[in-house]
């Protein structure tokens, strides 16, 4: 039986390094159902791994086409679909129902506007509402574009004007739906001030043309001082007014329209941003004409009234009764995100409800619901053969005993001993496993959100861990908010070093020499996870063999998890290089158009050629980050520019300049004052350099309070490696220097020295579920193929299971049969039923050695520490107890 001993060494990818040295394996990772969560009392959670919620919107549709109602859920935290059937009962999730639903944010709406019985979506776009149109295949949904070449949804707000874009604030969530019940689908959402309710009515029976019917529906608006309506605000429609841009519209608000006390004609129920509870006016109108006279402001008043913060309102039929239901849940950020979906039954009749409050958790009392992230980390801890779970979390850490088989695992909550300061905290706590002091047992290393890492050492048995006390691990080291360690043998030295992400989306190796923690790099391989430049990258790094290679598989905040293929390849590189340009035909610079400096203009524009050859000589051999570059100042006191500059780079195949070309990529755009000698300009935006391509560095500034030129250290070059601006007819306070037009060239270039760091070429994304990935890697079954746990934002935790393109050898080369040894559990001497070689891992993860075994061939394992140990070889794969 397989045991997994940790995170991120798949067995499979092991036996492939060792005995498919060729083979090139990509794994693609898709939500499955195999895996099942239990409480502590042994129930199962029906949506154990459903991967919990923070601010779902819930529609009751038919998915699949049988004619029963499903449920389809979209989380603005994230942007997560989730697909629910009902079976017996109990809402189970089915994920290859959405995988072609449309990539959709901040809110969606899901009803069948075009009456073809197949639901289709309306959401958010940048300047309104888009709306994609569903088609049904062998029970499987799909989407298009359903509006053609334009990009949004429009309304004509007064007669004989043209259509505007039909405006929805991004916060808030309208209520789409046919309103007047004449057949077709209208549109109900806040005006510009955000205080009135429009009523965008269909004109098209089961199309899409819209006017503007009331600028006041329900004749009430928000108030502005208070959670209340203000009833008689209007009477009738408004005049139009041309939508505008979100910046200058309301903060924002939800609209969901429901019979909320049986007279058969809509009401309004109301969120509000600012606000933790529910409005509800009551419409006594007609269809046509809606006229809210009266309202319940802390809905319901008789029962649990709403109190979470900026509350969004869903009708479902909840348990498929014939009955919709009433779930409020935040339409934003919100504290209680682990109880945050509450259930309102009509505990009534239809002619009188009685809405009651029956669940704060619904839907979410059948998850894995963890709050607001979760990283989850794998090991055999009770040395059975099962994977088991450590889950770190807003709750603190949470252990998972594996009851099930290697095929479906079976975790179910369990008890465990951890350190009082490693407890809940609400915004990270990222364990790791691994035998860090060499007794056998599995240790825990916990990143927190203070840059630091601890450890809690193992205090007890083989088959029953116990972490009673934790220390900093890193005395000398903080790698920056929000540390996410990896445990790993990087150097391949026997003992595990440290790879830890950050908030900002690096990755620090740290070397483990002996017990002595040494910072190798803050920037390992240039890993950068902050693909929006958010600064909010929060990288969580997992390495695995592939191949024989070290790669690395990062988990991020917005990108999802992200391949790092052949990690292994600059170990042996400095961790960073600073090649110096120039050459000894030394000329300084002295006049304007020769320095980038010229302070005497208000502009500027300059740009350099440095040839890949050039590079190459200095020592640049692969891809590599620009970190920043220096410029060698000769002038004594140097005024600095007084509105900053910009500098920016590009790859160029030219082997001279023959006139000022494009602008490149920013790396660096802010103020700088050179003093004399060597000035280090650090990128704000550090640039990618492909290893292979010339570079043009271009330096460029605008409106600047002219004083006097700095002059640079520089050097003539065989070629025309200098293009400067044409400044005397482009020196105006409104003249853009970074868009100057050239004026010559010449080969007087300044001496350069980049900052470069080797960089990891970045490949796919592996996995991408909504936010906060935090992955974990493993071959449960031993099947060759990696299965993930998958940490995601909205606290819960995915299941997925891969495929694979494989280049370079026959699957089935990789996958072994049955090693047995014995005898097991053992302690000196180990034998194996038939002659072969084996390679030993540790329990986590130290490579022990390659060793030759027999029934006629002893191992000896006197020197082994006691523990778990993984065999693997040509024939199969096993492990062995060694007991002290």
């Amino acid at each position: 039986m397989l045991t997994v001993l940790r995170n991120t060494l798949y067995i499979a990818l092991l036996l492939g390094s060792a005995f498919a040295a060729d083979a090139q394996v990509s794994w693609r990772f898709r939500p499955s159902s195999a895996a099942t969560m239990q409480q502590a009392s042994g129930q199962v959670l029906a949506l154990g791994t459903a991967g919990g919620l923070n601010n779902p919107q819930l529609y009751s549709v038919d998915l699949n086409g049988d004619g029963v109602k499903d449920m389809i859920v979209f989380d603005r935290d994230g942007d997560r679909w989730l697909a629910l059937e009902r079976v017996n009962g109990q809402w189970i999730e089915r994920p290859t129902w959405t995988n072609n639903f449309p990539t959709n944010k901040q809110w969606v709406h899901v009803v069948d506007y075009n009456c073809d019985g197949i639901p289709d979506i309306f959401g958010w776009v940048v300047h309104g509402v888009g709306v994609w149109q569903g088609q049904r295949t062998n029970g499987i949904l799909s989407f298009t574009w359903a509006l053609g070449p334009v990009t949004e949804l429009r309304s004509v707000y007064t007669a004989g004007s043209p259509a505007y874009n039909l405006q929805v604030l991004s916060a808030d969530r309208p209520y789409i739906g046919d309103i007047d019940q004449d057949g077709d689908i209208d549109v109900l959402c806040f005006d510009q001030g955000g205080t009135k309710i429009e009523w965008h009515q269909n004109q098209q029976n089961c199309g899409l043309t819209f006017i503007r019917a009331d600028g006041c529906w329900g004749d009430v608006e928000e108030s502005g001082v208070r959670n209340a309506l203000v009833i008689d605000a209007c009477i009738g429609s408004l005049p139009p007014q041309v939508p505008q841009t979100e910046d200058v519209k309301h903060s924002g608000s939800t609209l969901l329209l429901h019979d909320m006390n049986g007279n058969g004609l809509p009401d309004a129920l109301i969120g509000d941003v600012s606000y933790e509870s529910g409005v509800v006016g009551f419409n006594v109108g007609t269809l046509a004409q809606a006229n809210i006279e009266s309202q319940d402001s802390t809905w319901p008043v008789a029962s649990n009234p709403v109190n979470l913060m900026f509350p969004g309102f869903s009708a479902v039929d909840a348990n498929l009764d014939g009955v919709s239901e009433i779930v409020v849940s935040p339409n934003m950020y919100s504290g209680s995100a682990d109880s945050c979906v509450w259930l309102y039954q009509n505990n009534g009749s239809a002619a009188a409800p009685v809405w009651q409050r029956t669940q704060t958790r619904f839907l979410q009392d059948e998850m894995v619901e963890l709050g607001t992230y979760s990283v989850p980390y794998g090991a055999d801890l009770n040395t059975d053969g099962l994977v088991d779970l450590i889950i770190g979390s807003r709750r603190g850490l949470s252990y998972w005993v594996n009851y099930g088989t290697i095929s479906q695992p079976v975790w179910r909550a369990t008890p465990i001993n951890t350190p009082s300061n490693l407890g809940p905290d609400p915004t990270w706590t990222a364990p790791v496993l691994g035998d860090l002091n060499g007794d056998g047992l599995v240790d825990m290393a916990v990143g927190r959100p203070n840059g630091q890492v601890y450890v809690a050492y193992n205090s007890g048995t083989l088959i029953s861990p116990s972490y009673s006390g934790s220390a900093a691990l890193l005395t000398s080291h903080d790698v920056g908010q929000n540390a996410s360690p990896e445990l790993f043998d990087l150097d391949g030295d026997g003992d595990l070093d440290l790879l830890i992400g950050n908030e900002k989306g690096d990755v620090a190796f740290i070397r483990n020499d002996v017990g002595t923690w040494i910072l190798v790099s803050e920037n390992f391989g240039s890993i950068d996870v902050d693909t929006a430049r958010t600064f909010n990258g929060r990288s969580i790094p997992r390495a695995y063999l592939n191949g024989g290679q070290m790669e690395l598989w990062v988990g991020s905040r917005y990108a999802g998890v992200l391949a790092y293929p052949n990690a292994s390849s600059i170990l042996t590189l400095p961790p960073s290089q600073s090649p110096l340009i120039l050459t000894a035909n030394a000329q300084p610079t002295a006049t304007t158009l020769q320095t980038p400096f010229g302070g005497s203009r208000r502009t500027g524009r300059h740009q350099y050629l440095i040839k890949a050859s050039e590079l190459a000589a200095a020592g640049i051999s692969g891809p590599t980050r620009i970190q920043g570059l220096k410029v060698n100042c000769i002038t004594s006191s140097a005024p600095y520019l007084s509105q900053g500059f910009t500098v920016s780079v590009r790859h160029s195949n030219d082997q001279s300049l023959v006139g000022m070309g494009p602008g490149g990529e920013v790396g660096f755009s802010y103020l700088a004052v050179l003093s004399q000698g060597w000035n280090y300009i650090s990128f704000q935006n550090p640039v990618d350099y492909d290893g292979q391509s010339n570079l043009v560095v271009e330096f460029c500034f605008s409106r600047n309070l002219p004083s006097s030129d700095v002059h640079l250290s520089a050097h003539r070059t065989p070629f025309a490696s200098h293009a400067f601006g044409d400044v005397a007819n482009n020196n105006s306070i409104l003249s853009d220097g970074c868009a100057m037009p050239g004026l010559g060239t010449d080969s007087l270039r300044i001496d350069l020295e980049f900052l470069m760091t080797p960089r990891l070429q970045r490949g796919s994304t592996m996995a991408h579920d909504g936010s906060l990935n935090a992955p974990w890697f493993g071959d449960l079954d031993s099947d060759g193929r990696p299965e993930l746990i998958l940490g995601v934002g909205t606290g819960g935790i995915r299941y997925m299971t891969s495929d694979t393109n494989q280049i370079g050898s026959d699957e089935g080369t990789i996958l072994p049969s049955e090693l047995v040894v014995y005898p097991n559990p053992g302690t000196d001497w180990l034998y194996a039923r038939v002659e072969t070689k084996v390679n030993v891992l540790a329990l986590d993860g130290r490579f022990i050695g390659e060793f030759a075994i027999g029934p006629n061939q002893a191992l000896n394992t006197r020197s082994w520490p006691a523990g778990v140990y993984l065999l693997w070889s040509p024939v199969g794969i096993t492990r062995w107890i060694k007991l002290p």
